[in-house]
């Protein structure tokens, strides 16, 4: 409740939703002076948030913060390694192959997961989410199109009852981790805390993040009209540095009870 209530107020355009309103309840109160304030701020808020400069000094920083793995270190070559492809949603419908049922961010990422299990000889990949759809868990609909991919069945590990990140590094202490060396598979703006989530737990990994927002940086300096695009990044970014913050005022990582699906 209290996290849906800070993204609510954190969200660009619910503070430019803010403006007009309170321009218009200017407007009946007669108030002159205060409804061109409201509306000037609404109107240079509106241009901030829909070109891609503020976006990107706010999400840029955190997609900087690592580089894929372009090509494994020798040492990951040469010993066991766990491949963690973390969640970020799928819409289950059984008439579409399973690739077509993950979202876009979370077939990212599987990608990415299958690119590192091709270049790597000792490696398992694991997949997660939850259930969404009592039928069948995200990490069971990435599995099957892992496999449909080229993946062999037995080298895929799922854990299906994590519902965030930190649930997500718990539950694959708990039941995945025996000393491997692990490669971090998310999006680029959220590797940040992936890995210092990994870190608190007491596991150095390796990331590789994907799904990069900001590719083309010259394009960026020539795209200059407004688009509802940069609304969502920035949302995301926002929304990222939140959840930064609570997971630094936190001493440790607290998971709620995971929910008993035997």
């Amino acid at each position: 409740m209290i996290s849906d209530i800070v993204r609510f107020f954190l969200d660009p355009f619910h503070l430019f939703l803010f403006f007009i309103v309170a321009g218009f309840i200017s407007i009946l109160m007669r108030k002159d002076r205060c409804k061109q304030c409201f509306f000037s701020v609404a109107f240079v808020w509106l241009l901030l948030i829909t070109t891609p400069f503020l976006p990107f000094l706010i999400l840029n920083p955190l997609e900087s913060k690592y580089n894929p793995i372009l090509e494994p270190d020798p040492m990951l070559m040469e010993t066991d390694v766990h491949i963690l492809v973390l969640a970020a949603g799928y819409s289950w419908n059984e008439r579409l192959p399973s690739n077509s049922q993950l979202d876009k961010k979370t077939l990212g990422r599987l990608i990415e997961g299958i690119r590192l299990y091709k270049k790597l000889p000792n490696s398992t990949l694991i997949t997660s989410g939850p259930y969404n759809n009592p039928k069948i868990s995200q990490a069971e609909v990435a599995k099957q199109a892992a496999i449909d991919l080229g993946v062999p069945e037995q080298m895929i590990l799922v854990q299906d009852l994590p519902m965030t990140t930190a649930e997500e590094v718990h539950y694959y202490l708990s039941n995945h981790y025996e000393g491997q060396e692990v490669i971090v598979v998310t999006s680029a703006f959220h590797m940040h805390r992936a890995v210092q989530l990994f870190k608190r737990a007491g596991i150095e990994v390796h990331p590789s993040p994907t799904n990069f927002r900001y590719k083309d940086m010259e394009g960026l300096r020539i795209t200059i009209m407004p688009s509802t695009n940069h609304i969502e990044t920035l949302r995301k970014g926002l929304f990222e540095y939140a959840a930064l913050l609570r997971d630094n005022l936190s001493s440790k990582i607290t998971c709620n009870e995971l929910p008993d699906r035997s």
